[in-house]
């Protein structure tokens, strides 16, 4: 048997699991080696070694530190990216506030305005409602869509 197997095979030898043949050529192997008789004797020293240290009692890890451990780490977003986005939506609420809450800086439109826009909008919305209703057709949404596009 060569050195290498029988530095594989060392702790399970000591321990007494392999087959008696096995056992007897590397023992035969062990007593006849200087190397082998080394890696025995470091073998021993190390499960010695091993033994003597005290059992540590660990605490089983709570749900909110496993999931820590695991799950990604929610990163925040710099400062310096949050003000400008915080500037244009700002911006963007004015903006949408000034022509949808007060079109016309306040004043009322004529009634022929109001007449032509109402028809609009009131086919407007019964196509976005007939387009929202389920078990309708599938392409029902689409054809609104494009109904609402080509409107004069």
């Amino acid at each position: 048997m060569k050195c290498e197997q029988a530095r594989e095979l060392i702790a399970a030898w000591r321990e007494g699991w392999l087959p008696t043949e096995r056992a007897t050529a590397i023992d035969g192997h062990v007593r006849s080696c200087c190397r082998c008789q080394e890696s025995v004797r470091a073998d021993r020293k190390l499960c010695t070694l091993l033994s003597e240290l005290s059992q540590v009692e660990a605490e089983p890890p709570s749900l909110e530190h496993l999931l820590a451990a695991t799950l990604p780490a929610r990163r925040r977003l710099p400062r310096w990216i949050m003000a400008p986005a915080l500037a244009a939506a700002s911006a963007s609420a004015a903006l949408l506030w000034i022509t949808a809450v007060r079109p016309g800086g306040g004043r009322q439109p004529s009634v022929a305005i109001r007449s032509e826009v109402t028809p609009s909008a009131a086919r407007i919305a019964h196509l976005m409602m007939a387009a929202a209703q389920p078990g309708s057709d599938p392409n029902r949404a689409i054809i609104v869509y494009y109904s609402i596009r080509t409107e004069p």
